[in-house]
């Protein structure tokens, strides 16, 4: 919490009371991000000799500390939800997780700020979705929390579905009614029920066995009808090149 409070309601208070001294916010500067935070200390500084130049040099090394607490920070907070839906004990799990967050660091330096602070923005604003949700259909506190609970490992891998919907039209569109009818069904009938029978017998907490059905069968059924689309497509433009021949 006093990490928190420091980064949130210290640092992040005096970066916006020094734009708005040194006047860095004006419109007219055409400033985003960081440059915003660069002009008002160069301003602040320029009564220094060499003022100008130790500005970003001061700012950036700022930020680097700022960051890299920041990625260590989120990091543990993230590990220990992750712990506690899935137990201590499954450090594959663990370990895959740190693969794709130390992937994703590297790619975040790739993405233009608007694209950052919206992935940020949504995914902050997925983590409350449940809670907000549940309470629509019942005040009961005790209902809402289990909802949330619920939802969370329901929705999980969610995002999976979309390549899956998107491989599974581009069979429609290329006239493969069959392939598409079967990897529709795969999802929700051919891995969801099954995997709603046989999940609980690897897991004390019966619910959650339940629960974690849904995004197992989501992500098997994304990467096998992805699969499928690229290897059907590879034939296919194979087969487009030799007949061009």
């Amino acid at each position: 919490m006093t990490g928190v409070f420091l980064d949130t309601i210290v640092i992040c208070s005096m970066t916006g009371i020094a734009i708005v001294i040194s006047g860095a916010y004006d419109p007219s500067l055409k400033l985003e991000g960081i440059n915003v935070t660069v002009e008002a200390f160069i301003r602040g500084l320029s009564f220094l000799p060499h003022g100008k130049e130790l500005a970003p040099v001061l700012l950036m090394s700022s930020l680097i500390f700022l960051a890299f607490t920041t990625i260590l920070g989120w990091n543990f907070y993230t590990e220990k939800c992750l712990e506690y839906l899935i137990g201590p004990d499954r450090k594959k799990v663990l370990f895959i997780f740190r693969s794709i967050y130390i992937a994703i660091i590297f790619i975040g330096p790739y993405l233009t700020i608007s694209a950052v602070w919206g992935i940020a923005d949504i995914s902050n604003g997925l983590m409350a979705f449940p809670n907000l949700f549940a309470g629509i259909f019942t005040n009961d506190t005790v209902l809402v929390d289990y909802t949330s609970w619920a939802l969370r490992i329901f929705l999980l891998c969610g995002f999976s579905v979309g390549f899956q919907i998107s491989c599974q039209q581009a069979f429609m569109a290329l006239g493969q009614a069959k392939i598409s009818l079967f990897m529709a069904c795969l999802r929700k009938l051919i891995l969801l029920i099954p995997l709603i029978f046989i999940l609980p017998n690897f897991f004390q907490n019966k619910a959650l066995a339940v629960f974690l059905a849904e995004p197992v069968s989501d992500i098997i059924a994304a990467a096998a009808t992805t699969t499928a689309f690229f290897v059907f497509f590879r034939r296919l433009m194979k087969g487009k090149t030799e007949e061009s021949k």
